[in-house]
């Protein structure tokens, strides 16, 4: 994948899935945001071989990556999303959300009256 903002979201996704999967009764919070600033960092850091490797396992592409998070620290105090995203955001929330818990809890997705805020990231 080429783009950061879209590897944040799929790593936020693998992060939540895994941590709903061990605590289902617990209340989760992600900032998939700080996971990748963390990895990225370590990427940086990381030479040859463990930076491709890990590259790969985000599967992001170098260097393209590190200028793309380059950008969003930079912009991300500044930045948010505009109110069309917001949507987007709480149904790929959702959608994690609903593909970890046992078929059949939720017979429709959430509304935005009855989300509940600690599933947004």
């Amino acid at each position: 994948m080429d783009n950061a903002p879209q590897a944040i979201t799929v790593l936020g996704c693998h992060i939540f899935r895994n941590l709903f999967a061990q605590c289902p009764n617990d209340n989760v919070l992600v900032s998939p945001q700080a996971a990748m600033i963390v990895v990225s960092l370590l990427m940086a850091g990381a030479q040859r071989s463990t930076e491709r490797e890990m590259a790969e396992a985000l599967g992001v592409k170098l260097p393209q990556f590190h200028t793309a998070m380059r950008r969003i620290l930079v912009f991300a105090p500044f930045a948010s999303p505009p109110p069309e995203e917001e949507d987007n955001v709480f149904r790929m929330a959702n959608r994690c959300l609903n593909s970890v818990c046992t078929p059949g809890i939720y017979a429709r997705p959430l509304d935005r009256e009855t989300r509940n805020p600690i599933l947004l990231f």
